[in-house]
Parts: structure tokens; C-alpha cells; sequence
């Protein structure tokens, strides 16, 4: 994968951006993408620190009929990739696995909050060639005629007339029109319209309707049948209820865990000395990876503490000193809280459970496997 200068390695709407012109001000139709197949809108600018994007007020966008799928209102944040704040790290290590990976028929990408799947998801998202269908998903969809409309919406920022007879199908999903299984049938004959010349859905948050048998069972389908060229993504806190044995054994599955998404020793060290101009020195860089573990929530917040004071003084803080711990770490009772203060950062919740699993079957379980894909 081609690596753009380090000092433009984020979007943004000023000049200096590698992926977008800056906007129009004529409206989205009269903007696109260079190299792209489609015109394409053009984004509000969508925070993104380790945890959940933060959504600005949603526009309307061309693809999803003003707003609208099948009589379903959508909120374009949530099929549109979110743009990426100046201080994110290209992560190259990662980045370029998923170059190598995202032709498997499935990825997992699991790890608690924090560890910066969405932002490294995003990343890669405006780098590859692919079409990339990005679906953030939340705590309201959890109906099978939503699921499959944000599918349809997040289609139509490519192709404005993606999957018309599923979209019609749903407008008639009442007592006597067409079953669930009617219309994801037809959904997945329309599917290969968008993924001709190759294609990655992103299921973002999925872990939020995991445990919703009509989402199950619409993801199950869309692994099972989705066309050849299109690679399923499931970005969760926990492996997702689906099965994919026969996946695993034929080398189609790729897995990224908490392990790979830790920042090493020396990634920590060019986030803080390229990204954050705040250079450390060998012993605190050292000190500062074994205490977060490469959590990279924690290091957004040794970040803005290191602006009030020195770096030996924040890890050695009270206040700060128990909120750093990545979550394996973690000893108290409930549940703890991503650390406040972190610029940009949403209050996600962190189980500590996750650190006293144990054994394959119980790292599984909470979506935690240490093994690394090299292990693998």
C-alpha cells in the first residue's frame, strides 16, 4: 500500500487534505472524489478518538433518497466513514495487514473500547482502492427492516439506484407482504451490483444487536452468500455470533484482536514525538507502555495531562495513575469508564471482566484473544 507523506496523513477540509478538495459550495452533487466510480457527497467532518465517532448534526445526502430508505430515516453519519482528527497516527503496522486481509471472506476486528478500531478501520477506509459500504451501527437498530435499509443507504453512496426491488419490498413489509427472509433473498441477489470490481462492508459497533436473532441472522445469510468479491467486516467489543469454522479452516477468515491493536513500545513513541510534538524520553516511553499496555484510550490521556505538567508527573499522579491502566489491568468491581478529559474522547464503558479471562474459551468469550495473527 502506497504511504502518504506523514504530515498529511488525515482528512480534513482544508487545503492540505490527500482525499478530499475542499467543499463546495454549491451543494454535494457538484463535488467528487478523484478516482472514485461514483460522485460522491461531500462529509461533515466526524471526530473520531478511540472510542464511538462523535456525529455532528446529520445532512441530508443524494444516495439515500433525502434522507430516507423505504420509509426508514437515516442518519447519514452512520453510513459515511468518518473523517479522521489531525492527531491520528497512521498506523502502517495495521494498515497494512488489512491490505493484505480485506480480500478474506471475513475480518474481525475485536477488542474492547478504546483500542481504536473505528479509527483504524476509518484509516484504511480512505487509503484502499475498494468500495467500502461503512455501516455504524447503535443501540436502535435492532429491527431487521432497519439493518437491511442502512445496508441499502450505505450501497447508495456509490450507486443512487442500488437495490430498488429490496427498497420496494421493504415499503410493503407489513401483515401479508414479504417475509424477512423474502427480502434479504432479494437484498443478496442485488448485492452484487455494488461489489462488481470488489467491495467491504464495515458492520461497526456490531457488537450493539449481536444478540438480536433477525440481525444474526441477516449477518449469517450476508457471510454465507454475500458475492465473491466482497469482504464482510465485523468491528465489535466481542466475537460476534456467527459461524465461521469452515471459514477459519479455508484461510478466509481474518482476525485482529487486542493484542495487534496495542500500541507497541515504539509506536507510543512516534505518536507522542511525530503526532503530539511532545517527544519522551527512553525510560518514560517504557514506563508509560508496560502501565497502559498499549491502551490507546489511556494515551489520549496521559496526552492532555502532559500539557499541564511533565510526563514523570502525570504517570505518577494520583488522579491520573488509575485511569491509564488498560483494561486487562483493571481490578475494580462493575464496570469502569474510558477516562474523562481525553479531547474527543466518549465516555465508553470498559469491562474489567475482560482481564481475568481465561484459556481460549474464555478470551472468546469476552472477544479479548491475546494471540496476535502471526499465532494464528
Amino acid at each position: 500500500m502506497p504511504r502518504p507523506n506523514r504530515l498529511a496523513v488525515v482528512d480534513t477540509l482544508r487545503d492540505g487534505s490527500v482525499s478530499f478538495a475542499p467543499p463546495s459550495t454549491h451543494g454535494p452533487l457538484d463535488h467528487s472524489v478523484p478516482g472514485a466510480d461514483a460522485p460522491r457527497s461531500v462529509r461533515a467532518s466526524i471526530a473520531v478518538g478511540p472510542g464511538r465517532a462523535a456525529i455532528e448534526a446529520p445532512a441530508l445526502i443524494r444516495g439515500a433518497s433525502q434522507g430516507v430508505v423505504s420509509g426508514f430515516p437515516i442518519q447519514p453519519g452512520k453510513i459515511q466513514r468518518p473523517l479522521l482528527r489531525e492527531e491520528t497516527l497512521a498506523r502502517h503496522r495495521l494498515l497494512d495487514w488489512l491490505d493484505v486481509k480485506i480480500h478474506n471472506r471475513v475480518m474481525f476486528v475485536i477488542a474492547e473500547a478504546g483500542y481504536g478500531k473505528t479509527t483504524l478501520l476509518a484509516d484504511f477506509s480512505r487509503r484502499t482502492h475498494l468500495r467500502t459500504l461503512w455501516y455504524r451501527m447503535d443501540a436502535e437498530d435492532r429491527s431487521w427492516g432497519t439493518f437491511l435499509s442502512y445496508l441499502i443507504a450505505a450501497g447508495r453512496e456509490y450507486e443512487p439506484d442500488f437495490a430498488q426491488r429490496t427498497a420496494a419490498m421493504l415499503r410493503e413489509s407489513e401483515p401479508g407482504g414479504p417475509t424477512r427472509d423474502e427480502v434479504v433473498d432479494m437484498f443478496l441477489r442485488e448485492l452484487p451490483a455494488i461489489s462488481e470490481d470488489g467491495a467491504a462492508v464495515i458492520l461497526d459497533d456490531f457488537h450493539v444487536a449481536d444478540d438480536v436473532p433477525d440481525i444474526r441472522f441477516i449477518a449469517r445469510e450476508l457471510v454465507a452468500r454475500a458475492p465473491e468479491r466482497l469482504t464482510v467486516v465485523f468491528s465489535s467489543r466481542r466475537v460476534p455470533a456467527i459461524p465461521v469454522g469452515r471459514l477459519r479452516s479455508h484461510g478466509e477468515l481474518a482476525e485482529m484482536r487486542t493484542m495487534d491493536l496495542r500500541f507497541s513500545e515504539a509506536e507510543t513513541g512516534e505518536l507522542f514525538r511525530e503526532t503530539y510534538r511532545h517527544p519522551l524520553e527512553g525510560d518514560v516511553l517504557a514506563d508509560l507502555t508496560r502501565r497502559t499496555e498499549g491502551w490507546a484510550a489511556s494515551l489520549h490521556l496521559v496526552r492532555a495531562a502532559v500539557r499541564e505538567r511533565s510526563t514523570v508527573e502525570t504517570l505518577h499522579s494520583s488522579a491520573v495513575r488509575g485511569d491509564i491502566r488498560s483494561p486487562r489491568l483493571s481490578r475494580r468491581g462493575g464496570r469502569r469508564r474510558a477516562p474523562r478529559g481525553a479531547p474527543g474522547l466518549p465516555h465508553a464503558d470498559v469491562d474489567p471482566s475482560v482481564g481475568r479471562a481465561r484459556g481460549r474459551r474464555g478470551r472468546e468469550r469476552h472477544g479479548c484473544d491475546n494471540r496476535s495473527w502471526s499465532d494464528r
